[in-house]
């Protein structure tokens, strides 16, 4: 196998070719480049992929050359790109010697990047993370994506109930997550505020704010200064969410909008048996 070439992101916009389908019968292999903004240092992998023409579901639709072509015999040769910081470049280089692969599974969007069974997925040698129960998220569903802004430490049982959004809200995750993560965050914050106000018992309403302040104190504080309510957290400690302390590297939008959506979910979605948060 050919040692992987990892070149630097110099442009301010990368595109990365990601699948986008799949079906019942097996892999229908769909591609699509997807382009994210790069604001810190990137480099990614050339880490090529084959798809065996003999594959249940195969169909030899016509790709994009900038994605992969037709091999003489009539496989498919998949251009992968694995997304990384620079900064993750040693420990990528340490892990596989250059020898990175993809690896894919039937009925799956996602393709996953490592050498073999014995060695870990490029994902965890990114983040560096080994804990019983406990998995790596891709945040915006792309696993080639592998800077450590989009990689979310969750319990496993977590990780599992997790649906991802549609494709157009993929894409808006991928393209900008800065500016997609804060506009989310402000609808959280609103479906929070608007819970609140269902509330009509004063010291309901206390309770309800005082627990989510326990781990969230900052987050409690500055609802209560766009509802302009009286409520006294005082007396509530600051402690950041055992979440927070395992994913200090996530940028804080994204990490408050997990906190109020998952909080919600806890607590109002426990009382009725229909309806998912966005996020799950």
């Amino acid at each position: 196998m050919l040692a992987n070439k990892i070149i630097p992101v110099e442009q301010d916009e990368f595109s990365l070719p990601v699948i986008i389908r799949s079906n019942q019968e097996g892999w229908i292999p769909t591609f699509d480049l997807w382009s994210t903004k790069i604001k810190d240092e990137a480099s990614y992998i050339d880490c090529s992929q084959i798809f065996r023409k003999n594959i249940k579901g195969y169909d030899p639709s016509p790709i994009n050359p900038m994605i992969g072509h037709y091999s003489e015999t009539g496989d498919l040769v998949i251009y992968w790109k694995a997304l990384i910081d620079r900064a993750s470049i040693n420990e990528v280089n340490a892990a596989y010697h250059g020898k990175l692969r993809a690896t894919s599974w039937q009925k799956r969007y996602c393709t996953y990047f490592s050498l073999g069974s014995s060695t870990p997925w490029l994902h965890s040698v990114v983040l560096d993370f080994v804990e019983a129960d406990f998995v790596v998220h891709h945040i915006n569903g792309v696993s080639a994506d592998n800077r450590i802004k989009n990689l979310h430490i969750l319990p496993k049982r977590e990780h599992d109930g997790i649906n991802h959004p549609g494709l157009e809200i993929r894409k808006a995750m991928f393209t900008n997550p800065d500016d997609y993560w804060q506009e989310r965050k402000n609808l959280a914050l609103n479906d929070f505020i608007k819970e609140l106000s269902l509330i009509i018992i004063d010291e309901s309403k206390s309770e309800f704010i005082a627990k989510f302040a326990k781990e969230n104190k900052a987050l409690a504080l500055e609802i209560l200064r766009q509802t302009k309510l009286d409520i006294n957290l005082s007396q509530v400690r600051e402690c950041k969410s055992a979440n927070r302390l395992r994913n200090l590297h996530l940028p804080v939008s994204y990490l408050d909008t997990y906190e109020i959506e998952k909080y919600l979910r806890t607590e109002i979605i426990k009382k009725s048996s229909e309806g998912q948060l966005r996020l799950f």
